[in-house]
């Protein structure tokens, strides 16, 4: 944990599959209570620093003791990767500071499976359901009178 600000969460998928859209979000909250701090994010995966401009915002400030979702993604490599993050802040003397660091590790994994893995095709039965749904409320409705 730094001294000004921390790295709360990281939100990130646990495997992704090679050419897959990998979304992260760092939550990272300002631990001083008097005064706002500016905040950036940055990411290194693979031996390669993340461009600035992958993050969104690029740096920002935030309030005393208020928290910043800081959003990038980018395309999984062919093997699994360690996401090492660092949380910096604006100081005084004019430069950013490193002050937290955390690193996830997102593992090479397939394509999940359409239906969510739950061996149902809902898409493929819901016209079923619902008709059968609207037949039952019809048959009641003629019962009732």
């Amino acid at each position: 944990m730094g001294q000004y600000i921390k790295i709360e969460s990281i939100e990130a998928p646990q495997s992704s599959p090679e050419g897959g859209l990998v979304e992260v979000i760092v939550r990272v909250k300002n631990l001083v209570t008097e005064g706002s701090i500016h905040i950036a994010v940055t990411g290194v995966y693979d031996g390669q620093q993340m461009p600035q401009e992958v993050w969104e915002p690029k740096e920002t400030l935030v309030g005393p003791l208020e928290t910043q979702d800081f959003m990038t993604s980018f395309t999984m490599p062919a093997k699994g990767i360690a996401l090492n993050l660092t949380a910096w802040y604006y100081a005084v003397d004019g430069a950013f500071h490193i002050d937290d660091q955390k690193t996830v590790n997102i593992a090479l994994g397939e394509e999940p499976p359409p239906n969510g893995g739950n061996g149902m095709d809902w898409a493929k039965w819901a016209p079923w359901l619902i008709g059968g749904v609207v037949v039952v409320m019809v048959v009641r409705q003629r019962k009732k009178g």
